[in-house]
């Protein structure tokens, strides 16, 4: 064993002081979390490179594959091996950071703080922080430069495509300020244009793991993939595959989805139909035809072609894709099904047909959230404003919860490449089963709705 570890050495290079930091363990917490294989090869490549001496490195991993846990084993590596002592992790949201701070880095207890309020206290080894919190553009709102330029040995710029990867970005002056620390950029998509490069500045990926290899791996798995993992039997995956059903418009969205089955293990996706969801009657919808659980991104904006609003009864008739999608909901769903549905904002304001489909969501469902969106969710697509609508069929309304989903801190807008996350709906996760009005929440009683008829 002695001979192979020295001949490992020679082949890496080790001396000692290297041998020291890349045998550093790594972080077990006490539910003997692993990390996946793709995590450890970049966790050891890192780790490897800086005790080479590289004090630039990119890390490229596809979206959810775990950037921010992988980072946090690699600082946690280095730190405890004594080369990194003071570590700044910087990040463009807040949610971010917060979500960093409450559970990847969580281990880092007491030596971990966030920078706010622009206030700078020098006695934490670990730091987080919004880059717009510890920049700005007077200089005195340049609270970074109360740190000495060596104050930290390494700087975790995440989703470094977005700010540092142009040589006028504000990240880039934290990074030119703290130069003799190890910069560590992490990104899902490196950017590489004729003025902005992230391969300029970190120079080649240390390690690149990609989506199709996510995806290969089982770890970025469709919902296919996912419900075929309960598969043991031919006669399940003949219920697979039979349980799977689509309606799809338009020419081309319906080819793509029936070869995406096919990729999939869909052999004949036979109940992919190309036809016009909404071209169904209404009334031929039986009580087989109704689910448990609805939830949709229906098309809105748009007008349905003449004739389609007669299949629906006369009192809902209208053109408008969302209205009639939102009332061919209502009948399919189970008495205690419930749906979660984006539609637009306005949708349930207006007089003539909106207020009578209003008053039938109101009196056959249990409408308790709309969740308010800002602009520019589903921006560069359309520009319309939405919100998301939950509800319960089987029992009339009583109140109406809204929470108005605001920006995160430093975003002004939604974009393509700036698009909303996940992690942004933490704060109504942790207000939904403990709720009271606030700045952002509050709740209308049906009673002042029945006053205005429906129709505000």
């Amino acid at each position: 064993m002695d001979d192979l570890w020295a001949r490992y050495r020679k082949w890496k290079g080790l001396d000692d002081r290297k041998e020291q930091i890349v045998t550093q363990g790594y972080y077990i917490d006490d539910a003997r979390k692993t990390s996946r294989y793709y995590q450890m090869n970049a966790i050891n490549l890192t780790v490897e490179a800086i005790a080479n001496g590289q004090n630039r490195v990119l890390l490229v991993m596809a979206t959810g594959t775990g950037k921010t846990y992988t980072a946090f084993q690699i600082i946690w590596r280095l730190w405890k091996a004594g080369v990194k002592k003071r570590i700044l992790f910087l990040a463009e949201r807040n949610i971010l950071v917060d979500q960093t701070k409450k559970n990847d880095f969580k281990p880092f207890g007491s030596q971990m703080t966030k920078i706010t309020n622009r206030q700078v206290d020098k006695s934490y080894e670990i730091y987080l922080s919004l880059y717009q919190a510890v920049t700005g553009n007077e200089e005195e709102r340049n609270i970074y430069k109360q740190f000495s330029r060596d104050f930290f040995d390494l700087i975790v710029v995440d989703e470094c495509h977005r700010g540092s990867a142009a040589d006028d970005a504000m990240w880039r002056e934290i990074l030119d300020y703290f130069k003799t620390a190890t910069h560590i950029g992490l990104t899902a998509t490196p950017k590489e244009t004729k003025h902005v490069s992230n391969v300029h500045y970190f120079g080649e990926p240390v390690y690149v793991y990609s989506l199709k290899q996510g995806i290969e791996d089982g770890f970025l798995a469709c919902a296919i993939e996912n419900i075929r993992k309960t598969v043991k039997t031919i006669e399940d995956e003949g219920l697979l595959q039979s349980s799977i059903h689509g309606v799809e418009k338009k020419p081309m969205p319906h080819l793509l989805c029936v070869t995406n089955m096919m990729l999939h293990g869909i052999d004949v996706p036979i109940q992919i139909k190309h036809d016009n969801t909404l071209a169904r009657p209404l009334k031929d919808y039986s009580a087989r035809d109704r689910v448990d659980v609805i939830v949709t991104n229906p098309p809105f904006g748009g007008m349905e072609e003449d004739g389609i609003e007669q299949n629906f009864p006369s009192m809902y008739q209208t053109r408008e894709t969302a209205d009639l999608f939102l009332v061919l909901i209502m009948q399919i769903l189970k008495d205690g099904g419930r749906t979660a549905i984006v539609l637009p904002d306005g949708t349930l304001f207006g007089e003539g047909v909106k207020s009578r489909i209003k008053e039938k969501l109101l009196t056959e469902c249990n409408l308790h959230t709309i969740v308010r969106l800002p602009n520019g969710v589903f921006a560069p697509y359309t520009g319309i404003k939405t919100n998301l609508l939950f509800f319960e069929k089987g029992k009339p309304t009583k109140e109406i919860w809204y929470y108005e989903h605001t920006y995160p801190e430093g975003v002004k807008s939604y974009n393509k490449t700036k698009p909303i996350r996940i992690e942004e709906f933490e704060p109504e996760k942790e207000w939904w089963t403990n709720r009271t009005e606030n700045e952002h929440a509050w709740r209308v009683p049906v009673e002042q709705v029945l006053a205005n008829g429906y129709v505000k």
